[in-house]
């Protein structure tokens, strides 16, 4: 559920998931809500993913995403991508 492997799809992954998030967030902040939003708008509107995830696991990914570094929140709680190189 974390990696993708034989049977678990990189979009049905927690990583998977994670790298079309990724692609959403900027260096500007934005909220939960606002992510949700975009995600589904860019990838699950448009076919791209397959699977779409539960809010879960949306939520999920967002704290694998944090514990790996690659995400922080702000003192409004809005999440941003430090790492963000345009």
């Amino acid at each position: 559920m974390i990696l993708p492997d034989k049977y678990i799809t990189p979009s049905e992954s927690l990583v998977g998931i994670g790298a079309f998030l990724l692609d959403v967030i900027s260096k500007k902040s934005i909220t939960t809500d606002k992510l949700w939003s975009d995600f589904n708008k860019k990838y699950i509107e448009s076919k791209i993913i397959k699977y779409p995830p539960t809010f879960n696991k949306f939520l999920y990914t967002l704290e694998v995403l944090y514990l790996m570094g690659t995400i922080n929140y702000n003192e409004k709680g809005e999440i941003f991508n430090e790492n963000f190189k345009n």
